[in-house]
């Protein structure tokens, strides 16, 4: 896995991607969840990006950790994103739409 600087690229597209994927019951939910976390991992400040985005995110990941059709890692995984996103949101204040980079 490439470890370098990834530049300018935020990434906010394939973040809301990877979350309209949670909302459709995604047969490869394992695999969209580990996309969400890596992604976060590199670039929590990416829900500062679009806050509607990322109050999706917060909504979504509570409904699918309450369904429990998840592996062992990827229920892990999403609870961290879910943690990431409550403590990110009262820093998360709304403002114009920023467009991927």
């Amino acid at each position: 896995m490439a470890t370098g600087d990834l530049g300018p690229w935020r990434g906010t597209t394939l973040l809301r991607r990877l979350t309209d994927n949670l909302a459709a019951a995604d047969p490869y939910m394992d695999l969209c969840v580990h996309s969400i976390w890596a992604l976060l991992e590199r670039r929590p400040r990416i829900l500062e990006d679009d806050p509607e985005l990322t109050g999706s995110l917060d909504e979504l990941a509570q409904v699918v950790l309450d369904q429990g059709d998840l592996s062992a890692r990827a229920r892990q995984e999403l609870e961290q994103v879910h943690f990431l996103v409550r403590a990110m949101r009262p820093r998360i204040v709304p403002r114009a739409h920023t467009r991927d980079r």
